[in-house]
């Protein structure tokens, strides 16, 4: 990627959001200033920090990002639209926010010739569901199943920035598991549990028994997104936890760590058999920035319970 050791100065776009919200406070601990963009102003903004709004669903031109980021060293492509549970979204609005934003941002680092890091996703794969899937495993949308359009736009953001990237974009991707940590949304699996463990609640379950995913905290993938800037890594790599763990056994952590007892599993009459979800080898991103999970799930989910962040 060419980017010289000691960055000083990144923008970050989706700074309200989990792993925003990670980027941030990792960033202020290595005396890293951040030039961060989002919707809304992020609830915990540290030293270092300055924040602008930004709906990534509006275009601007370069003369505006310049005005707006300023002169920073690198960008960390975090911001998307996300699917949420009761909330619908319109398709042309998560293509701007998802796709359009990467040509929007690609053009402008590659006019200021500055490196880029792109949070893709697993769900960037035809089959999410495989055992130890490698980066150049086959890539596609699942049909309206897993990811749905969501999956589609991350695949699309990730072809706008390769096709940048030939044209000298210096590119780095980051294909993260199921990522969780302080600032989930309320409607993810992990937050309803906890909530529901809050409440002295039982946990509900509605995969199939034995059902196991890879979950990865926010507080690595902030660390590796801002690892491979000051290694100058270029690539695509997958990032993830070192095991997946069933769904009970996720449900069991969360009632420890309050100290209750309880779990209630259901399975619908139209769930199949028992899934595996993101199941990805990292010995690439291990060879080539020394990436190594560092919080564990136990730890993890009692910085969602305490409100804090890992670093």
């Amino acid at each position: 990627m060419g980017m010289k050791p000691g960055i000083r100065k990144i923008a970050v776009t989706g700074v309200s959001g989990m792993v925003g919200g990670h980027i941030l406070q990792y960033a202020a601990s290595q005396c890293i200033s951040c030039v961060g963009t989002s919707r809304h102003r992020p609830q915990s903004l540290p030293p270092l920090a300055e924040w602008y709004s930004w709906d990534l669903c509006k275009w601007l031109e370069v003369d505006a990002l310049d005005a707006l980021f300023g002169n920073v060293e690198a960008l960390l492509h975090v911001g998307a639209m996300t699917p949420r549970k009761n909330i619908t979204i319109a398709q042309r609005d998560m293509f701007d926010a998802n796709v359009r934003s990467c040509l929007c941002l690609g053009l402008w680092a590659l006019q200021k010739n500055i490196p880029v890091v792109y949070l893709s996703g697993a769900v960037v794969y035809v089959d999410p569901e495989s055992h130890q899937i490698k980066e150049n495993a086959l890539l596609g949308h699942q049909g309206g199943k897993l990811g749905g359009f969501y999956g589609v736009t991350k695949l699309l953001g990730e072809e706008v920035f390769s096709i940048l990237a030939a044209e000298g974009l210096r590119l780095c991707v980051l294909r993260p598991s199921s990522i969780y940590g302080t600032g989930l949304p309320d409607d993810q699996m992990i937050s309803i549990f906890l909530n529901r463990a809050l409440k002295g609640e039982d946990i509900v379950i509605d995969a199939p028994p034995g059902s196991r995913v890879n979950l990865i905290h926010a507080a690595d993938v902030a660390t590796a997104m801002l690892t491979v800037l000051q290694r100058g890594v270029a690539g695509t790599f997958n990032i993830a936890a070192s095991k997946t763990f069933t769904i009970v056994e996720i449900a069991q952590k969360v009632l420890q760590i309050f100290g209750k007892s309880g779990i209630v599993a259901q399975q619908k009459e139209s769930l199949k058999g028992p899934f595996l979800r993101f199941d990805l080898n990292c010995s690439a991103a291990e060879d080539a920035f020394g990436f190594s999970p560092r919080i564990s799930l136990e730890e993890g989910l009692r910085h969602m319970r305490d409100g804090t962040f890992g670093i």
